[in-house]
């Protein structure tokens, strides 16, 4: 009988790399295909339960969901770094609001960090992520981030960089920001504050997914979905991350 050793069990353990986001809120799951993250809100167990099925409009656009706990508040979603030897995460916000008129809809408690957050309102008005519609939340390679997204450019050009960014990734990272671009805008709901996690190993496949939907909600109807400025700050910043990749090629 031959036992494994310390090494081969540790590299059987699932590694969670994260580029932002609250750490405390996800948890490996025991199989390296999966993670699962916890606490998750109303909106975003709601947005899972509609959105789990093989049929779903948004399939291939968000992580796969394996399984969900409505009373436990948890999911279990794919690792998108699976099979990544040295995994390169980045975590770009999407929108041209993130915070602006949120307060109205959350309690007490969100209203003691309505400063810091119309301060980071004014930021990104300041900085050019309003304009943009995106900005690097979070680097795998970066403890630190500077939320303003002063160097959010910089951090884009750095993730190219360290993925050795060549023709293919690019036509592959283009088609699948593409292909989210054409889910949203089909699609009945509006995103607040949700980010695209792109990540990659050097040379290898890029995989992008649209993640954080605890802002995530249905409109009521189509003339609601026009007016909002939530569906169009998305699609908004998508297009413009697609122009960034595609100025690449040229």
């Amino acid at each position: 009988m031959r036992f494994e050793s310390i090494q081969e069990i540790i590299e059987k353990q699932p590694k969670l790399v994260l580029a932002a986001g609250h750490k405390e809120c996800f948890e490996p799951s025991g199989n390296v295909k999966t993670l699962i993250k916890k606490n998750l809100n109303s909106k975003e167990l709601q947005f899972y339960s509609e959105n789990c099925e093989d049929t779903s409009i948004f399939r291939g656009v968000i992580p796969i969901v394996y399984s969900i706990s409505a009373k436990e508040r948890r999911v279990e979603l794919e690792n998108i770094t699976y099979g990544m030897k040295h995994p390169i995460v980045i975590d770009i916000k999407i929108g041209t609001h993130y915070f602006t008129g949120i307060h109205q809809a959350r309690g007490p408690g969100f209203l003691k960090s309505m400063p810091t957050k119309l301060l980071t309102d004014y930021a990104d008005i300041i900085y050019g992520a309003r304009k943009m519609g995106w900005k690097v939340q979070g680097c795998s390679w970066l403890k630190s981030l500077d939320r303003k997204g002063i160097h959010s450019k910089k951090n884009l050009n750095d993730f190219m960089k360290k993925i050795n960014l060549n023709p293919d990734q690019i036509r592959s990272i283009y088609a699948q920001l593409e292909n989210m671009r054409r889910t949203l805008e089909k699609c009945n709901y509006g995103f607040i504050r949700s980010s695209i996690l792109m990540a990659a190993d050097c040379n290898g496949e890029p995989i992008v997914k649209l993640i954080d939907f605890s802002n995530a909600f249905k409109f009521k109807n189509e003339a609601q979905k026009q007016k909002s400025p939530y569906s169009k700050g998305s699609i908004t910043g998508i297009e413009n991350l697609k122009k960034v990749f595609l100025q690449k090629l040229k």
